[in-house]
């Protein structure tokens, strides 16, 4: 489960928002939420999917054991699928069939502060 982390009211009608958005354009949507983090692992690696939306969690683990270059440990970022599992920008790459087009909604992933050498990274955006 998702301990840590609060519900996400505005995730969820955002989902629906986009689903019946999505409907009249595209063939196939589908709107997926409270399953477990494996589960929507095997659903993307084993469906082809166009468009990804994703409204969710993310936060920043630390890396056990990889020194950042400074002395200190290194972080990840992702989707928090579940706590402890993270659906990383690597992940989706390396998916059979990476979607043509990802949108991302998550708190928290454009603070780069813990990584020293992206600190400013989260100034960039407009």
């Amino acid at each position: 489960g998702l301990s840590k982390y609060s519900r996400l009211t505005g995730a969820r009608r955002e989902m629906s928002i986009v689903c019946a958005r999505l409907r009249d354009s595209i063939r196939e949507v589908e709107g997926v939420e409270g399953i477990k983090g494996l589960d929507m692992l095997t659903r993307l690696l084993t469906r082809e999917i166009g468009l990804l939306h994703i409204a969710a969690h993310g936060d920043w683990v630390e890396l056990p054991g990889t020194p950042d270059g400074s002395g200190g440990s290194a972080y990840h970022s992702g989707v928090v699928l579940d706590d402890g599992l993270l659906l990383t920008s690597h992940q989706i790459a390396k998916l059979p069939h990476v979607p043509e087009f990802v949108f991302l909604n998550c708190c928290h992933l454009g603070d780069a502060s813990r990584d020293p050498a992206r600190s400013r990274w989260s100034e960039l955006a407009a």
